[in-house]
């Protein structure tokens, strides 16, 4: 019903093991597709781009070692409810599905 729904939750929501919801799944071919987050760019996102880019570079001018002490990373766990943690983004579907899931980040 709801292809977003992760085995954990709609074991809950039936009170059946997950086991049973994931051969469920299996029997009826469907699949878990991990979506691509994209984001939408706005107007002024260019200039806020650039603006950051070059207060950074004056900071790594004025302290060279900054980059040493920043710790970088792909992992996506986004807050300030914009909830996004990709480890449990899946879609459940017999094909792959392309779907775009529209979710403001922030408030305008």
């Amino acid at each position: 019903e709801e292809p977003q729904t992760s085995i954990y939750r709609m074991s809950l929501q039936l009170n059946i093991p997950r086991s049973s919801v994931q051969s469920i799944y299996k029997s009826m071919d469907y699949k878990p597709y991990i979506p691509r987050l994209v984001h939408d760019l706005n107007e002024d996102d260019f200039d806020r781009r650039v603006e950051c880019c070059e207060t950074f570079l004056t900071l790594l001018q004025n302290e060279p070692d900054l980059i040493y002490h920043i710790m970088w990373s792909d992992e996506a766990v986004f807050r300030l409810s914009g909830h996004i943690n990709c480890h449990n983004c899946v879609y459940w579907a017999t094909e792959y599905p392309n779907v775009t899931w529209e979710h403001t980040m922030q408030a305008e």
